[in-house]
């Protein structure tokens, strides 16, 4: 890589990590260009030249969020009918769980802001795809019925795994459940499609949460402690326009 472009490259990961640090920390709102520029040991005018404003930095955190769990969504394929169903939900798990106060607060945004409206498409898209491609390998492998339309599934499916992650952003579901509470929505859903050795490998998976799920319920839930709670709102913004158009390649 050209020596200019390498430090192009590294002073936008700079950005887009010390972002990440404040939105973790202390929420979307609370992002300013100035702290951003702080953070990242660079100018304001590098920020804006390299990724834009505001939005156009929380839009470039998601599209690498988004490359990152469709990478490993790649990386968990060919581990059998189950693998094939549920891997889109364990890749999404693993990267919500890594940096969690960050994807809490995230998540809050998109799910929640007309202004994220945009990414928020990109993301549900990107979803859909992944888990109709899944759908359409275990059909192939005669593990699919026959009379399924794999689209509305797929999109049911997404819709589960979102509303997990949501409960989990504004601290209804500890972390040690989140997956089991997106295998068990989007289990009970896969059980009425699937046959064979499919139907048989999810069918463990959601005995297993649903286990995990039904112990917790039994236990007094603790006060909801100030990581676990709802991240700040963000102001409504206007619609982000060209830079959300753009990352429309984030979902491939």
């Amino acid at each position: 890589m050209d020596l200019r472009l390498q430090q192009k490259a590294e002073r936008r990961e700079r950005i887009l990590a010390a972002a990440r640090e404040i939105i973790g920390e202390r929420g979307y709102q609370a992002l300013t260009m100035r702290d951003l520029a702080r953070s990242a040991l660079v100018t304001v005018p590098t920020i804006y030249n390299l990724i834009g404003g505001k939005e156009a930095v929380l839009f470039a955190a998601v599209e690498e969020q988004t490359d990152r769990f469709l990478g490993a969504i790649e990386r968990s394929r060919g581990q059998g009918p189950a693998s094939l169903a549920l891997s889109v939900i364990d890749s999404c798990v693993d990267e919500l769980l890594r940096a969690q106060p960050y994807y809490r607060s995230l998540l809050f945004i998109l799910l929640t802001s007309d202004a994220a409206s945009e990414v928020r498409s990109v993301v549900d898209a990107a979803l859909v795809r992944e888990f109709e491609r899944a759908l359409d390998e275990l059909r192939a492998e005669g593990n699919l019925a026959s009379w399924i339309e794999t689209r509305p599934l797929a999109e049911g499916l997404a819709a589960q795994l979102q509303f997990a992650g949501m409960r989990w952003a504004i601290g209804l579901l500890e972390s040690q459940h989140l997956r089991d509470a997106a295998v068990y929505g989007a289990g009970l859903l896969l059980l009425g499609a699937l046959t064979g050795a499919g139907h048989r490998d999810v069918h463990e998976r959601v005995v297993g949460a649903q286990t995990a799920l039904a112990a917790e319920s039994g236990r007094p839930r603790s006060a909801p402690s100030r990581a676990r709670s709802a991240p700040n709102r963000p102001h409504t913004a206007q619609q982000p326009g060209k830079r959300a158009t753009t990352l429309q390649g984030a979902a491939r």
